[in-house]
């Protein structure tokens, strides 16, 4: 019998992302709302899309966008959205 999606919620101790890089791979709307949300709580934020996806949108935001293999490396945390 299969089984559906699985969400997992987790809740983070306050201030565990501060000084922390957190890498958004993805887009979506709320991909941005979250990312904006991380940066104005001192989290560094970068944005990593599929090649050949408009990055505009996210640089318009102030938000750097690398690829997929230099966000690996330098973050600490990735959300896929």
């Amino acid at each position: 019998m299969p089984i559906g999606p699985v969400e997992i919620k987790r809740t983070v101790p306050p201030g565990y992302l501060v000084g922390k890089t957190v890498a958004i791979l993805g887009y979506s709307s709320e991909a941005l709302d979250q990312a904006k949300a991380l940066r104005n709580h001192g989290v560094r934020v970068v944005v990593s899309v599929r090649e050949g996806c408009p990055t505009r949108v996210w640089e318009d935001a102030g938000f750097q966008t690398i690829s997929l293999w230099e966000a690996v490396e330098i973050s600490d945390v990735f959300q896929v959205w």
